[in-house]
């Protein structure tokens, strides 16, 4: 991260610093047994856990500055910002940082596939950019805004994922990220249960506009019927892709080869390219063609995207393909949805 000010800190996130000291801040963490010297620690409280246990351990883990809910004790002159909430704090602090870096930022949410969709939309942008992505899934209001956090000078883009489980939380991750475009993958019915329908999802996935301005750009699934819908109703340039001709973003002539991968055709608003997914599963296309979008809004060329689309053959326990005792297994077990587990079927 680029090295903050405890003064900084305070002000970024309108916080009391007590025993003023100019302290440079070079990590950020919510997690004590991964400080480093030269840290911050911010006590969250958890469902099942409450940092302000572990201050004391903080500090003998190399934390130089900690950041608490207001009316804590602390053990001895410990340098602290006091805050009225630590994880709205952490939030503000996110915010504020993303304000330091004039960088193109991707945004991506939808039921399923967002993982392998940043991933595979990463691996792409990093043929031409220096790509900071979000870690593994830290996909909600702790851990997003810690990857923003991560981000430093040498970095040329960014790509967040976006996760929620009802209303007001993906707008709360666009407020943080501000993202230039933004990427929804599909909607199935997971979370169903809490938003009760699936024009409800719709609904708290559209959120994820809230934080951008007119000026950004949206790459909708337009396969899915409810994101097809939004054509010409967004105040953003809208581009939708599918295997459906009638995209912005088109792929066809689709071969799937097994385990090998999938060949296809892709046709855009400025190329027409022939491509190789080295994953199995049809289903990869539709994350791809999702990355391709973005990719040429961010102009880069077809070499790029083949360099890029190439690298990438997928994650573990993610439609992984294991072999054990001479039996193939299909691993998908990583969080995973109905829709998912169809598309584990299909391959």
């Amino acid at each position: 991260m680029k090295a903050l000010t405890s003064e900084t800190i305070s002000k970024m996130v309108q916080g009391r610093l007590e025993i003023p000291s100019e302290i440079m801040v070079n990590q950020i963490s919510i997690d004590t047994r991964t400080l480093e010297k030269g840290s911050l620690f911010i006590a969250i409280k958890g469902e099942n856990f409450d940092g302000h246990d572990y201050i004391k351990q903080a500090i003998k883990n190399g934390a130089s500055l900690v950041m608490v809910r207001e009316g804590t004790s602390l053990p001895g002159k410990v340098p602290a910002i006091f805050v009225n909430d630590t994880l709205k704090a952490l939030g503000m602090l996110a915010h504020e940082y993303r304000k330091l870096f004039n960088r193109p930022v991707a945004a991506i949410t939808g039921s399923v596939g967002k993982t392998n969709t940043k991933e595979r939309l990463a691996a792409i942008l990093s043929a031409r950019y220096n790509v900071h992505k979000s870690m593994g899934n830290y996909n909600n209001d702790i851990g997003l805004p810690l990857s923003v956090l991560e981000m430093n000078d040498e970095h040329e883009v960014a790509v967040f994922e976006m996760g929620m489980r009802g209303f007001d939380e993906i707008s709360t991750l666009s407020e943080i990220v501000n993202p230039d475009i933004a990427v929804i993958t599909n909607l199935g019915i997971s979370h169903i249960e809490r938003l009760g329908s699936r024009q409800n999802i719709l609904k708290a996935k559209l959120e994820i506009l809230e934080g951008m301005t007119n000026k950004g750009v949206v790459v909708l699934n337009g396969d899915d019927e409810l994101l097809s819908g939004l054509k010409d109703l967004l105040p953003q340039k809208t581009l939708f892709y599918g295997i459906d001709e009638d995209q912005d973003v088109w792929a066809y002539d689709l071969s799937s080869r097994g385990e090998e991968g999938v060949y296809f055709q892709v046709k855009t608003q400025t190329n027409d390219m022939k491509l190789f997914i080295p994953a199995p599963g049809i289903h990869n296309v539709h994350n791809a063609l999702a990355g391709i979008a973005v990719a040429e809004t961010l102009n880069m060329s077809e070499d790029e995207i083949k360099k890029g689309l190439e690298s990438f053959s997928g994650e573990q326990m993610r439609l992984s393909i294991e072999e054990k005792d001479g039996i193939k297994f299909i691993n998908d077990s990583y969080n995973a949805a109905p829709a998912s587990m169809t598309a584990a079927i299909d391959v």
